[in-house]
């Protein structure tokens, strides 16, 4: 198969667009390039398999050899340095995740196991270092499974073959557009709803030896369409696009575009990518892909108050030089020489570094990350990173899941009881988080106080969000509820959208209970952490600063804490159809907020959401600010 410079370039363009969303360098879909790449991957492993069964020297022994060659040495040198990162820098919890995700990884079904463990209580993307190989583990399955189908393919009919992968390819795509709908992590981490992408880069694989581009003036026109589909999407896509779906399949259409019209002529978009720059970009753009996470999540732990200017330049910086050793002197050094030993050789010698990593990551996971190691007191504060908050939030009865619908039936356990006057929270965590301390204080006050709350849902009417599709459907059956139960108070908290939409909407729902003759209450934003609350105490008990374990205002996220409240104060604060109270000014004067109760317990097991304890101190300050 002849070389082509221009599927390199596209590569460039790809990781420098995945680097550039990572390091929020204002490529707002960046996110796409991983599609890029799945086009390219299936693109070029199809043109290897049928070059082979043409000249009948296809072996699946010698297939996966190659892969291992190509795959592994980067791949081991980068979980290694990430491993020696990780024993450095993380406490005992966040290096047992750690060594669980390095076996998903080199088992090459870090997909799997980063669906497995996502959740909205999952912890924060930016702080799990090689949560970027999910990607490798799709393709990895994807290499698993096609060679066989190829094989039975391309010995049939290469034009029934097509008609299977097209139907494949459409199957896939459709089913990952309807997964939003109702699993939105499962259709972003798994091959069934990803597979379209390398699904079309094998169709145009197939279709490279006919003519579809029979003039220059056609080759030149679908390259510049593929760019524009490429482009354009990265430029103006976001985190609130519904992802993947259709809105991966622009750009996965677009690199087969400029893919096939660059296989039947050298059109301007081909030379264009073709340009020195851009090629050694690409040609180290996995090695790249690989250090570039690690680099981020080790670099923010390290240093929290950076400059996000600064930080982004020096981990650009140095991901590219990390990227040139691992190129210049293991990727392609092994990938080369490796071929000198036979296929079994090199999968026994795959196979053995795969279970030594396996091994070490078991035994460090069966130690407990080398918590015996650990002062009694980091450790009693550490295990508040495991915390067991499904009871106390009563999770999947009055706190529903994204995967749960509104029924009233389900949900009267949630709502208030009794004659007396009576109150209702609703929100989502950040409002459900609040129930255990506000239950008993409103009880004293003579209030039977009822939650309705779910996850990643602001109690707005006709809001939408593509994280949690059933959001909407959900505070649409909130709100009749709430009106036929009519409480004398509704406490409104979420962690709040701030943009002009989202805010007339809340505006409306306001006013609906207000007409309703129903006291409205809304929270503002409640303390945002950098980090997780434990660990930030675990490192000052570690650098024996105990004088401000209770004392977190240098670990907040105070640019966006500030933003939030002035935005909602400037909204509904002084009206009287309403109450706005300032969480971040009741509870965090001088924006100081408590770490941990009176007797030394954290307020929060993660960067937001309430312990028990620390729900009952939030409760003390806010219960008299609602009520009176």
């Amino acid at each position: 198969m002849a070389y082509r410079a221009d599927i390199d370039g596209l590569r460039a363009l790809a990781v420098l667009a995945v680097i550039s969303f990572h390091l929020n360098f204002g490529v707002s879909g960046g996110f796409l390039g991983v599609d890029v790449f799945f086009v390219i991957s299936g693109y070029l492993i199809t043109r290897i398999i049928v070059a082979g069964i043409e000249t009948e020297e296809f072996s699946i022994l010698e297939f996966y050899a190659r892969r291992a060659r190509r795959i592994l040495p980067a791949l081991i040198s980068t979980i290694l340095a990430s491993s020696i990162a990780a024993g450095a820098i993380l406490d005992p919890p966040e290096l047992i995740a750690f060594e669980k995700s390095v076996i998903a990884a080199v088992l090459f079904c870090g997909n799997i196991h980063f669906f497995a463990v996502s959740g909205y209580f999952a912890p924060a993307s930016e702080t799990i270092p090689l949560l970027h190989l999910w990607s490798l583990g799709i393709e990895e399955q994807f290499y698993i499974l096609f060679p066989a189908l190829a094989l039975i393919g391309e010995r049939f009919s290469r034009n029934l073959f097509m008609i299977v992968l097209g139907a494949l390819c459409a199957i896939s795509l459709a089913a990952s557009q309807l997964m939003l709908a109702t699993d939105p992590p499962a259709a972003f981490y798994l091959l069934p709803f990803r597979g379209f992408a390398l699904l079309l880069g094998c169709l145009i694989a197939l279709a490279a030896a006919r003519p579809l581009c029979k003039s220059d003036l056609g080759a030149h026109a679908a390259a510049l369409a593929g760019a524009a589909l490429v482009i354009v999407p990265i430029i103006t896509f976001g985190p609130s696009t519904r992802y993947p779906g259709l809105a991966a399949a622009v750009p996965s259409l677009g690199a087969a575009l400029i893919i096939l019209s660059g296989e039947a002529r050298s059109t301007f978009i081909c030379k264009l990518l073709s340009q020195r720059i851009l090629v050694g970009i690409g040609k180290i753009s996995y090695s790249l892909y690989l250090v570039h996470w690690p680099v981020i999540v080790f670099g923010t732990r390290l240093f929290p108050s950076a400059s996000p200017t600064g930080f982004g330049l020096s981990s650009f910086a140095i991901s590219f030089l990390l990227a040139l050793f691992n190129y210049r002197f293991i990727e392609r050094p092994f990938r080369q020489g490796a071929r000198l030993r036979s296929s079994a050789r090199t999968l026994a010698i795959s196979a053995a570094a795969i279970a030594c990593f396996c091994g070490v990551s078991a035994w460090t996971i069966h130690t407990g990350g080398f918590a015996a190691e650990t002062d009694e007191k980091i450790k009693r504060v550490l295990a508040f990173e495991n915390y067991d908050h499904d009871r106390l939030y009563r999770d999947r009865e009055c706190y529903l899941s994204a995967d749960q619908d509104f029924s009233l039936a389900s949900m009267a356990g949630c709502l208030p009881r009794g004659t007396g006057p009576s109150a209702l929270l609703w929100g989502d965590s950040h409002a459900v988080h609040l129930y255990p301390g506000l239950n008993p204080a409103f009880e004293k006050e003579g209030f039977s106080l009822g939650v309705l709350t779910a996850s990643a849902c602001a109690p707005i009417v006709a809001y939408q969000t593509p994280a949690r599709p059933k959001c909407t459907a959900f505070n649409e059956h909130a709100l009749k509820a709430i009106l036929s139960l009519r409480p004398s108070i509704v406490i409104l908290s979420a962690r709040w959208p701030t943009d002009e939409a989202s805010l007339s909407l809340l505006d409306r729902t306001v006013a609906m209970l207000a007409r309703a003759g129903i006291k409205v209450v809304v929270l503002g934003e409640s303390p945002l952490y950098k980090h997780d609350v434990p660990l930030i105490m675990a490192k000052r008990l570690q650098e024996g600063d105990t004088s401000r374990l209770a004392k977190g205002g240098a670990d907040l996220e105070l640019d966006f804490l500030r933003w939030s409240d002035r935005t909602l104060s400037a909204r509904f604060a002084n009206r009287e159809e309403v109450r706005y109270v300032s969480v971040m000014h009741a509870l965090c004067p001088n924006d100081d907020c408590p770490l941990t109760d009176d007797g030394g317990s954290p307020v929060h097991f993660d960067t937001a959401h309430l312990t028990k304890e620390g729900s009952i101190l939030f409760a003390k300050v806010l219960a008299p600010l609602i009520l009176h």
